[in-house]
């Protein structure tokens, strides 16, 4: 999965950060997790603290006191894990369309091409003129 990919399924799995619970059952947010742990491997920090984070809401009691907090550090992490695709992806863009035309395959080939073209022609001059055998 590319990371492109990877930044489109977690802006739909976003979720907003609130004071009441964001899921109205234990059901709805395992389902969320699950959906989001896979897409947060890219980043090894960010996935053991969403784990950390959905054992306590996974093996503890589902009750608000408990739940919100570690649910809203799921949350963040999503945000974060976003935000850090996009500044990937943008800066990706940027490097990509920035190259000159002798950092661009074509040009480093053209640049192999003219350097063996004119150490020929240099090897031939001084064969040539100085009749050295070479």
């Amino acid at each position: 999965m590319t990371n492109k990919q990877r930044l489109k399924k977690l802006k739909k799995l976003q979720i907003t950060k609130r004071d009441n619970p964001p899921f109205n059952s234990q059901g709805k947010c395992f389902e969320w997790i699950d959906k989001v742990m896979p897409l947060l491997r890219f980043n090894e920090e960010y996935y053991k603290t969403f784990f950390a984070n959905s054992l306590v809401v996974n093996f503890g009691p589902f009750l608000a006191e408990n739940s919100i907090p570690c649910q809203n550090k799921m949350i963040d992490i999503v945000d974060q894990a976003i935000t850090e695709l996009e500044n990937e992806t943008r800066s990706n863009i940027n490097i990509n369309t920035n190259q000159y035309w002798y950092q661009k395959p074509l040009g480093l080939i053209g640049i192999g091409v003219l350097i063996i073209v004119l150490g020929a022609i240099t090897l031939w001059i001084i064969k040539y003129y100085l009749s050295i055998n070479l």
